[in-house]
């Protein structure tokens, strides 16, 4: 008996085990046909009319070693989702967190697209030179892009140290036109060019900037006189820069017509006679005022030019005699 019900017992705990294991596997067999028949659903599912409601700018232009900082987001409002086997759209709020923001860069509007990273907020906190191109976003779902923004052009603003052209020296005399050059430094965008004189911003109503910058002064008068620079500005850094000074001297304007010989200016002399001893050295000094600057010639008594002084007011000789 005892024999008897052993058997019987283990038939049944062993018939109760095949039927636990046939259950278990076709749980989890169904458990598998339900997920992959889920996943092929939720990749039939197709988001639609998807717009960005925050894109960058068209065009930016940033100081060197500046923050960049662009903004790519999805307007949830735009979105709908079509079902499977369905033309028409259906009024289903779509899970918007599978969708993901891409940035790409172009070297050229129309050069290859460099993935960058994958989020809403594109950022550099120092932009050098080499940041210039083309930025743009994608929205994408499942590797598949929804939408893109406009493309965002990138340029960093500078200004070079050096001016190609600066004001030199301007000897004249009074109703005359002068002209002052300047070429400013490399800019981006190009500087803002004024001229000034006396370290002052020029308010002369005969003065004009014309081609190339170059400062005109019509009608010069003896006030007009005085140090003249060209000043250049960068808008968007904020630097300016200073070009070295250029001089202008302008004279009374003297009358040619005289009507005797002592009406005519003459030299300036220090003195007309003057003693030394035999072997020491002496100084003569002739000054005369003209436009442009005079040559200034000296002769000794037979005639014979000693010198052509054209800068030097003063010449050293160490012999006697007379000079004009």
């Amino acid at each position: 008996v005892v024999s008897t019900q052993s058997t019987g017992s283990s038939g049944i705990n062993a018939e109760y085990g095949k039927q636990w294991y046939q259950r278990r596997v076709r749980g989890t067999m169904s458990m598998f046909i339900s997920l992959f028949i889920a996943t092929v659903f939720l990749s039939l599912r197709n988001i639609v009319g998807i717009k960005l409601s925050e894109y960058p700018p068209e065009f930016l232009i940033l100081p060197q070693d500046s923050k960049l900082s662009l903004t790519c987001r999805v307007d949830p409002d735009s979105a709908l989702e079509t079902l499977p086997d369905s033309s028409e759209s259906e009024s289903l709020e779509p899970d918007l967190s599978l969708v993901g923001i891409q940035w790409y860069y172009q070297q050229t509007e129309d050069g290859q697209e460099w993935f960058l990273f994958e989020s809403e907020v594109l950022e550099y906190s120092s932009v050098q030179t080499s940041y210039e191109g083309f930025y743009f976003c994608k929205a994408v779902l499942n590797d598949e892009e929804l939408v893109r923004s406009d493309v965002t052009r990138l340029k960093i603003a500078y200004l070079n140290e050096r001016f190609l052209k600066v004001p030199g020296q301007v000897y004249t005399v009074e109703g005359s036109t002068v002209e002052f050059e300047c070429e400013p430094p490399a800019s981006y965008p190009p500087a803002n060019v004024t001229w000034h004189k006396d370290s002052k911003p020029i308010s002369n109503a005969r003065a004009y900037m014309g081609f190339n910058y170059t400062l005109v002064i019509v009608g010069t008068l003896p006030e007009d006189s005085g140090n003249y620079q060209c000043v250049a500005e960068n808008s968007i850094t904020n630097e300016t820069r200073t070009s070295l000074e250029g001089e202008l001297y302008v004279t009374e304007r003297i009358d040619n017509d005289f009507n005797d010989d002592s009406e005519r200016p003459s030299p300036s002399i220090a003195s007309y006679y003057t003693t030394v001893l035999e072997g020491e050295s002496t100084s003569l000094l002739c000054a005369f005022q003209g436009v442009p600057y005079p040559t200034y010639r000296w002769y000794f008594d037979n005639g014979t030019e000693i010198s052509d002084i054209n800068t030097t007011f003063s010449y050293q000789y160490e012999k006697s005699g007379a000079t004009d």
